[in-house]
């Protein structure tokens, strides 16, 4: 891994919901998985959700962590240092700059909402991100963009985001980014 590298984890992936209503984010905390990990790049054992194919390289990519993973993967101690997941057991971890890999290089994660949104509704939108042991870099413009296909690009602009710098090792720190029109 290269130390140009800045990684973030994501203990709860988009907490959409609509004024006291239910998530509508299935397996929000990644918690329902067909396999546990036990290499790189398997975002896909986290129930529903998937990788992004843009701005990356497929080589790399955004990992699962579970506590029922293998040494380097597992929770809390993983090849990223020691963090407990926020809620349950598990987490994503997430590059999200890596200029030795390639310019503009970004990690992004998706899944299918349980409902379409609805135009002109508001929604609250919450994830709690924690920046690894293992960062040298900080990061900021943590947010989350609403796609109507899957695997959509990603240009550097999301509906909703929090421009707050991570910087905390200990904890996740709750990127509440209000609501949302969408």
């Amino acid at each position: 891994m290269s130390a140009a590298r800045s990684f973030l984890l994501f203990s709860m992936a988009a907490f959409i919901s609509k004024a006291q209503a239910q998530n509508m984010v299935p397996n929000w905390s990644f918690e329902q998985h067909t396999q546990c990990p036990d290499y790189w790049n398997e975002v896909e054992r986290a129930t529903g959700w998937q990788k992004s194919l843009n701005n990356n390289d497929p080589e790399y990519h955004t990992d699962y962590i579970n506590v029922c993973g293998t040494a380097n993967f597992s929770v809390p101690a993983n090849i990223w240092g020691s963090q407990p997941a926020s809620t349950g057991s598990a987490y994503m971890a997430q590059v999200s700059m890596a200029p030795t890999v390639m310019t503009d290089y970004r990690e992004n994660i998706y899944i299918q909402l349980i409902a379409p949104l609805q135009p002109g509704s508001a929604y609250d939108v919450d994830f709690k991100v924690s920046w690894t042991d293992v960062s040298q870099h900080a990061s900021n413009n943590q947010g989350v963009k609403f796609s109507t296909v899957p695997d959509f690009p990603i240009d550097g602009v999301s509906q909703v985001y929090s421009n707050a710098i991570i910087t905390d090792k200990l904890n996740y720190g709750s990127n509440n980014l209000l609501e949302a029109t969408v």
